[in-house]
């Protein structure tokens, strides 16, 4: 299930995310190399959230659909 709009990436600030097929998420995830959350949404279509004060380097967002099937995409933050 890659229905995932995810802009920008790589990015520096603020990373918006969208369903393409305007289904609700059951549950939206950024989630840092070593595996902890940094941030997190629940019953969304889209929505953003601000990178600014992470660290640099590769982010994992994770979306799941109501059935619980997730998806997982590769963020660089700079």
């Amino acid at each position: 299930n890659r229905n995932l709009d995810i802009f920008p990436n790589p990015t520096t600030g603020m990373l918006n995310f969208a369903n393409k097929g305007g289904e609700t998420m059951k549950k939206v995830t950024l989630i840092s190399v070593t595996g902890a959350v940094v941030a997190e949404m629940s019953n969304v279509v889209r929505g953003s959230f601000d990178t600014t004060p992470l660290a640099k380097g590769i982010y994992i967002l994770q979306a799941v659909d109501q059935e619980g099937n997730a998806s997982e995409y590769s963020i660089l933050k700079q």
